[in-house]
Parts: C-alpha cells; sequence; structure tokens
C-alpha cells in the first residue's frame, strides 16, 4: 500500500474528463473559439467563453503539471496556427515554427494554472486564473522575442462600451475582467453538477454581473465624452499635425519576392509607399504629412541595430521632412 498522501481536494473539483485525448480537445476547441474572436471573424462575444474549455481541462488533469502543461502547449500551439493562418504567405517553416515557439509559454501557463487551480478553493480560482492569464500575456510582450498577439482585450474592441475600461485599467484589466468571467461560467457549472447550490449563485450571479457593468459603465462613460463635442473643430488646437498611415500588403510581398531578397522587397516596398504618402498631399495642395506610422515589426530587421535598415530610415525620413 503505498504511503503517498494525495493532493489535497475541493468540494467543487470536478471529475475527471476521459483522459489525455479529451484535455486535448478540450485545449485545441478553446484556442480555435478564441482565434475566431479576432479578426478574421471578429466573433468577440465569443471571447467570454473561449477559454472555458481550457479551464475545465486544467481543473480535470486534478493537479497533474505535465498533463496541464500538455493543455497549455496544444491551446497555444492551435491558437497561433489558426490565429496567424496569414504568415503562410510567408511559408509553412515560419508559420508552424511560430506556432511550436509560442506554444512554450503557453505550456508553462498550463503547468502553473493546473498544479494551483486543484488546490484553490472554488472561490479564489477564477480570480487566480484570470491573473495569471493576464501575466501570461504581459509576459509576452517582453523582450526582443516577443509575440504578444491575442490579448483578450483586443477581442472586445467592437464594441466601444466594453473597452472604456482600458482608459483606466490599462488592456491588463479588461483581459483579467474577461477571463475572469471564462472561469466563472466553469465554475457555475461545476458547482451545478456538484449540487453546491451557494457556489453556483455566487458564479453565475458574478459571470452574468462583471460584463454587464462593464457595458454599462462604459456606455455612460462614452456618452459623456460625447457630450464634450470633443471633435468639435472649434475647440481643437491650431497646431495640429497630419498622420500618414503606411500598411503593405505582405502576401503580395511575398508572391514579388524570392526568400533570399524578401527582406530587400520588403523595406523598399514600404519606403516607396511612404514617398507616395508624403507626395500625394503635396502634389494636390493639401495639408502636408508631418508624421508617418508604419506597422508594427514591418522592417525586416531591428531599427537601431541593422545599420542597413536605419540608414534607409533615416535618409527616407529627412529626405520626406517627417517624422
Amino acid at each position: 500500500m503505498s504511503s503517498r498522501t494525495p493532493p489535497p481536494t475541493t468540494k467543487s473539483a470536478p471529475r475527471p474528463v476521459g483522459g489525455g485525448g479529451a484535455w486535448f480537445g478540450l485545449s485545441t476547441l478553446s484556442a480555435t473559439l478564441l482565434a475566431f474572436c479576432f479578426p478574421f471573424a471578429s466573433a468577440w462575444w465569443l471571447a467570454w467563453f473561449a477559454l472555458a474549455p481550457l479551464y475545465y481541462a486544467l481543473l480535470s488533469v486534478r493537479g497533474n503539471p505535465l498533463a496541464g502543461a500538455g493543455c497549455g502547449a496544444a491551446f497555444g500551439f492551435t491558437l497561433h496556427i489558426v490565429g496567424c493562418k496569414w504568415m503562410d504567405a510567408l511559408g509553412v517553416v515560419p508559420w508552424v515554427g511560430v506556432s511550436v515557439f509560442e506554444s512554450g509559454a503557453f505550456a508553462v501557463f498550463g503547468a502553473v494554472a493546473a498544479f494551483a487551480l486543484f488546490r484553490l478553493p472554488g472561490v479564489v480560482r477564477p480570480l487566480f486564473f484570470a491573473a495569471l492569464w493576464t501575466t501570461l500575456e504581459y509576459v509576452r510582450t517582453l523582450g526582443v522575442m516577443a509575440f504578444p498577439w491575442f490579448p483578450l482585450a483586443a477581442t472586445q474592441v467592437p464594441v466601444l462600451p466594453m473597452v472604456q475600461i482600458v482608459a483606466v485599467t490599462g488592456q491588463w484589466g479588461l483581459s483579467f475582467a474577461v477571463a475572469v468571467v471564462n472561469a466563472l461560467v466553469v465554475e457555475a457549472v461545476v458547482a451545478r453538477r456538484m449540487k453546491d447550490a451557494p457556489m453556483f449563485k455566487l458564479a453565475a450571479t458574478a459571470a452574468v454581473s462583471v460584463p454587464v457593468l462593464l457595458a454599462v459603465v462604459g456606455s455612460i462613460s462614452q456618452s459623456l465624452v460625447a457630450a464634450q463635442d470633443t471633435m468639435d473643430e472649434s475647440n481643437l488646437p491650431g497646431n495640429t499635425r497630419t498622420i500618414a498611415l503606411i500598411q503593405g500588403n505582405v502576401g503580395k510581398i511575398a508572391d514579388n519576392a524570392e526568400q533570399t531578397d524578401y527582406r530587400e522587397t520588403a523595406l523598399q516596398t514600404y519606403l516607396q509607399m511612404t514617398r507616395v504618402a508624403v507626395a500625394e498631399p503635396r502634389d494636390r495642395r493639401m495639408e502636408e504629412v508631418d508624421f508617418v506610422l508604419l506597422p508594427e515589426a514591418v522592417l525586416p530587421g531591428f531599427l537601431l541595430r541593422d545599420p542597413n535598415v536605419f540608414l534607409a530610415v533615416t535618409a527616407l525620413a529627412r529626405e520626406t521632412n517627417t517624422d
């Protein structure tokens, strides 16, 4: 007879759901749902439920960090495979490679979550899960290998009242709110199955209250701002600046360039688009462009570390007399 002491359990801990196949299925389903919350589909409302299958899978592994890591890795890989489908224009290797690499952070998340969630009381688990998820989003923004895609807060952009909280908490507050609602939904389901009426009422009420509160407060805030007529030209300062936004077609650039000269083709494409954007208002005697904004990570190299990129961009700024 084994003398090992089993890990502590809580009254509302769910029964195991199948084995590794079921956990894998729940994790991949969760990732697919979350991917559809972003453009191309922009199904923003799914974000409030998309993480629920992952949360349930992490509870179902019953404190096993290795199984939790597997759930997290499956989730992260699927999320990037589905959500970064556009990368196949650059080749299958970069697309799959990014998905594999980024799944590592989610594996760590899954291991920590699985270990801790099973040992925490039901009332604490949603808060811990949301805090851990928000930490994951923040960590993925750090360092030269940062890849901060798929923040939960970004899913709510189509609904302006929902994003008003960002003015106070930053994106982290909204991501935390969305994550905690996902966890509360699962806790309500688990409590219902376990016939834990007090926990069910608490979790269900909180799961409904959080998005409703965000929507109501956000709508009031948005109305107050609109009432101030902030876009009235008479209220604008006299010293305004004209901004040009540049967005190329990555797929078309990749089609027109061999892999060996893709960097140069991408750079020259954006340099030429900038020249056109600056010259067009001047040709039409419109207000001149003062500032040019390029998309994130569009330049084929680190601006401050790659001499070729740095010299090309600084020369362009002098040529066009823009920032």
